[in-house]
C-alpha cells in the first residue's frame, strides 16, 4: 500500500464565501465555506394598500410566524367597487418587521448548512467558483460516476443483499456493494446513506452521489474506515489506514 498526494475540489455557489487562503492548514471541524443566511423580502403594506399603517395591519390575512405558500393572498383590502389583494411571490415565514410602518416581510431559510471539514488538508487554490484541497491519502479510480465530494465511514457488503436485507443503520455511510438496484438505492436513500459505490448501478436516475469501481472485492480492507468519494472526479480517497489482513 502506498499513500500519495491527491486534490479534492469543493465547488461553490453564489453568494458562498470562506476565509481561507492558499496555503491554509485544514482540520476536521473546520468551516470550509460559510453560506448565505437567511433572507427576508420586505413590503411596505401601508403604502400597497394605501392606507395608514394600523388599518394596513387589520387587513392582514396570516399571522407572525405562518409560512406562507408562494402566491397565496396574505393581505386583503375591501372596497366598495373592488377589492385590492397583496399576494406573496416567493414562499417564506411571515414577518412583521415594523408595527409603526406596517413594514412585513417573508422570510427564505438559508437552504443549506455551512461546509465544515471532514479531513486534514491544505488549500491549493481559493477562487469565486471553488476551493481545492490537497490530502494525503490512497486515492482508488472508479470506472464511473457522478455527485460532489461525500466523505463516511465505509461498509462494504460482498454477500448479495437486497431492499430487505440492507442493514439498517446506514446513516451518512458510504455503501459498497456488488450490484445497486433501484429498489437498493431507493432504500439506501431512505436510511440517510452519503453515496453509493458498486460495480453495477441499475437506476440511471440515481439522485445519490455515486461510483462505480471495477472489483468491490478491492474495498474489503478498508471496511469501516473513513473514506472520501467524490464521483464527478470519479475517484474514492482512502483517508485512514487499512484494516490488516489476517
Amino acid at each position: 500500500m502506498y499513500h500519495k498526494k491527491a486534490r479534492l475540489t469543493l465547488k461553490l455557489v453564489a453568494g458562498d464565501t470562506t476565509t481561507h487562503t492558499a496555503g491554509t492548514k485544514i482540520a476536521p471541524g473546520d468551516i470550509l465555506v460559510t453560506v448565505p443566511k437567511a433572507t427576508i423580502r420586505e413590503f411596505n403594506l401601508a403604502k400597497i394598500l394605501t392606507t395608514t399603517p394600523p388599518k394596513a395591519l387589520s387587513m392582514l390575512t396570516v399571522h407572525e410566524g405562518d409560512f406562507v405558500e408562494a402566491g397565496v393572498v396574505f393581505a386583503r383590502k375591501k372596497g366598495l367597487l373592488r377589492r385590492k389583494l397583496v399576494k406573496t411571490s416567493a414562499a417564506g415565514v411571515f414577518r412583521i418587521l415594523d408595527e409603526k410602518k406596517a413594514l412585513v416581510g417573508f422570510e427564505k431559510k438559508k437552504e443549506r448548512n455551512d461546509i465544515v471539514a471532514w479531513f486534514h488538508g491544505t488549500v491549493v487554490e481559493v477562487t469565486d467558483e471553488h476551493i481545492i484541497f490537497e490530502l494525503t491519502g490512497q486515492t482508488l479510480s472508479g470506472t464511473s460516476g457522478k455527485g460532489h465530494p461525500v466523505s463516511g465511514k465505509l461498509i462494504v457488503l460482498t454477500d448479495t443483499v437486497d431492499a430487505l436485507t440492507l442493514p439498517s443503520e446506514l446513516e451518512e455511510r458510504i455503501l459498497a456493494l456488488k450490484i445497486a438496484r433501484a429498489e437498493i438505492i431507493a432504500k439506501a436513500d431512505t436510511l440517510g446513506v452519503g453515496a453509493i459505490i458498486a460495480e453495477e448501478v441499475h437506476e440511471p436516475t440515481i439522485t445519490l452521489p455515486f461510483m462505480q469501481i471495477a472489483d468491490i472485492e478491492s474495498l474489503r480492507p478498508y471496511h469501516d474506515k473513513t473514506v472520501i468519494v467524490y464521483g464527478d472526479e470519479k475517484q474514492l480517497l482512502i483517508v485512514d489506514s487499512p484494516n490488516k489482513h489476517k
